[in-house]
């Protein structure tokens, strides 16, 4: 059996997913390419996806990962085979060089296991609910008929605006228009003077109207938005629920990048990181420039408290050597979890 066939099987054994969109996952992701697994007796038993997206990281945009559709078939769990796969994992990304890893938990337990090898969860978000918003702007319109590249250069251009967001390439987007289709929504975009000034991408789950994402030029368009949409929630960033993890797999890349964009910045600290023995070292950050060295002199931190002085908001729960790196608040959305 061919190898996209082999996932396949896996995956409708694993996860209870509508055909339509099972057949459009495999449709869309290049699934041979991305996928690393485990066989026994010739037959795929575990394996994920792991899905290239950009990420905004200061004045750069670096590429990350993000683990999809992690399985193991039933009749071969509770075996080590999806840590197997985690550490593998970490491997590839390291010699494909790419420094970060994400994703987001199926299950509220899952956040305890991911956490066991140094995941982070610190993709979080809030909702903000809206009634029924009125609203008469003559100069906005709406337009069905725009074409997918100009919808998706203005989207993109917005996303890029956000700081450690992850953003999504033009087949992701592709996708994400596409899976709305298949719940009968679409996205409502907004027209003024003839140019895109806002977008938003609202679903109906469980009875309840849900916006997981809302772009806008100004106020006027927000409003504009709001009405064409009704009574919804709006999941935007914020720090009230968590939604997905991080994981920092090729440390000296990513300081290398903050350093450059931080050249007042200095610090010392020993990184010890009991899954990745390459981040293990000593690090000397100071005039834009990072200096790794494989002794011990420095004060000793983990892996986990580095993700969130780089990309939290807790500082104050940090060892000293580390509250003086630039808080953040990472964002995905859209990501069809």
């Amino acid at each position: 059996m061919e190898l996209k066939s082999q996932l396949r099987k896996l995956w409708d054994c694993c996860f209870n997913e509508e055909t339509a969109f099972s057949d459009l996952y495999f449709e869309m992701r290049d699934v041979e390419q991305n996928s690393i697994f485990i066989e026994h007796n010739e037959h795929i038993v575990s394996a994920m996806q792991l899905l290239p997206y950009p990420f905004t990281f200061y004045d750069t945009i670096i590429d990350t990962a993000y683990i999809s559709g992690a399985c193991t078939h039933p009749e071969y769990r509770r075996k080590g085979l999806m840590n197997t796969l985690i550490i593998k994992a970490f491997e590839k990304l390291r010699k494909q060089n790419i420094p970060i890893v994400t994703l987001i938990p199926a299950q509220r337990e899952l956040f305890a296991y991911y956490a066991k090898f140094g995941f982070v969860a610190n993709f979080n978000y809030s909702i903000k609910q809206f009634d029924n918003q009125p609203c008469n702007k003559n100069n906005i319109i709406h337009n069905d008929l725009c074409d997918i590249e100009t919808t998706y250069a203005y989207f993109q251009a917005r996303l890029q605006e956000r700081n450690c967001c992850i953003q999504h390439n033009a087949q992701d987007f592709r996708m994400i228009i596409k899976e709305m289709k298949l719940g009968g929504e679409k996205p409502i975009i907004g027209f003024r003077d003839g140019k895109i000034v806002g977008m938003a991408f609202p679903y109906t789950i469980n009875n309840k109207r849900i916006t997981k994402e809302l772009i806008f030029d100004d106020e006027e368009v927000q409003q504009w938005l709001l009405s064409q949409i009704g009574a919804t929630a709006v999941i935007c960033n914020g720090q009230d629920q968590q939604l997905g993890m991080m994981r920092i797999v090729d440390a000296l890349t990513i300081m290398e990048q903050y350093a450059e964009a931080h050249p007042n910045f200095s610090t010392m600290f020993h990184l010890h990181d009991d899954l990745i023995p390459e981040n293990c070292g000593d690090y000397a950050i100071a005039k834009g420039k990072v200096i790794k060295n494989n002794g011990n002199r420095y004060e000793k931190v983990g892996i986990e408290p580095l993700t969130t002085a780089l990309f939290g908001e807790k500082a104050q729960y940090l060892p000293l050597v580390l509250k003086g790196f630039e808080q953040q608040a990472p964002y995905m959305s859209l990501m069809l979890d």
